[in-house]
């Protein structure tokens, strides 16, 4: 993790911040560089998906519409 931390900072991806309360915690926030390029993957991911449920058929998008359904009732549940 530390090597991860190191890099992401070296890169300019996050900053590193003291936490008042507890001195030995580092906080990490994502700066504007790092929070683009989140944002770039996120997109690029986005739009790969789009292009895989356009290429399915309707019944196969009702599936996965009920599916997500699904999974929202049980992290309702959870919650």
């Amino acid at each position: 993790m530390t090597r991860i931390v190191q890099a992401l900072a070296r890169d300019g991806l996050v900053r590193r911040e003291a936490d008042p309360a507890d001195g030995r915690v580092v906080r990490l926030r994502a700066t504007a560089k790092g929070k683009r390029v989140m944002q770039r993957g996120r997109d690029r991911r986005v739009e790969k998906l789009a292009e895989l449920l356009a290429r399915l058929k309707v019944d196969e998008i009702a599936q996965i519409r009920k599916a997500a359904d699904l999974v929202e009732q049980a992290l309702a549940q959870q919650a």
